[in-house]
């Protein structure tokens, strides 16, 4: 089964439980795909000593999730050597 997150908020603690969610689910065998976009593109500007998003994305990024950011101008940047996906 896939997951996909779509994160739009700046809000550390929820872009915090939600990269653990997607960790989470990683470690459960999932494929799992996590989008930025509106606020949710500040993602590193969010960390904390209470909320390590950088951390948790670290982490997410070495389970081999999929990760996409949206740019301000609405141009998808792609974070890891992964092509576009298939809705961009």
């Amino acid at each position: 089964m896939s997951w996909l997150f779509i994160v739009s908020t700046n809000e550390p603690e929820t872009v915090f439980n939600v990269a653990r969610l997607a960790n989470a689910s990683l470690k459960q065998g999932k494929s799992v795909n996590m989008f930025m976009l509106g606020r949710g593109v500040e993602y590193e500007q969010l960390s904390s000593e209470k909320f390590d998003v950088a951390g948790q994305l670290a982490e997410f990024d070495h389970l081999g999730g999929n990760f996409w950011s949206e740019a301000p101008a609405l141009n998808p940047v792609v974070l890891r050597d992964q092509p576009p996906a298939p809705w961009v």
